[in-house]
C-alpha cells in the first residue's frame, strides 16, 4: 500500500491536486483530494487509475482482475462529497480503513 500511495501522491502533484489523506483494503482504496472546480473527476480518477497501474504493473509484474491480465483496477469508482463532516471525521474514517 505505501508504494501505491507514493505514485498517488506524485500523480497529484504532478497535476496540481492535493492529496489529503490516504488509505485503503485490500480490494480498494479511499482518498481525500482537494482539486480546482475546473477538473473533471472523471478525468482526474481515469489519470490516477491509468498512470498508477501503470507503474505498480511496471514494478511488481501482472496483476489478474477476472479475465484480464494486466490489470490493477476495476472499471468503475465511487466519489461522494461529504456535505457537514469536518476533515478530521473524514480523515478519521479512511485512517482506520483496513483495521
Amino acid at each position: 500500500m505505501s508504494y501505491l500511495k507514493t505514485i498517488v501522491s506524485q500523480i497529484t502533484k504532478d497535476v496540481k491536486v492535493e492529496l489529503v489523506e490516504f488509505n485503503g483494503e485490500e480490494d480498494h482504496i479511499h482518498m481525500i483530494v482537494k482539486y480546482p472546480p475546473t477538473l473533471e473527476l472523471s478525468k482526474l480518477v481515469g489519470l490516477l487509475k491509468g498512470k498508477s497501474a501503470s507503474a505498480f504493473l511496471d514494478k511488481f509484474g501482472s496483476q489478474y482482475w477476472g479475465a484480464h491480465q494486466r490489470t490493477l483496477w476495476s472499471s468503475g469508482y465511487f466519489l461522494c462529497s461529504v456535505g457537514g463532516a469536518t476533515l478530521e471525521v473524514l480523515r478519521a474514517y479512511i485512517e482506520n480503513q483496513g483495521h
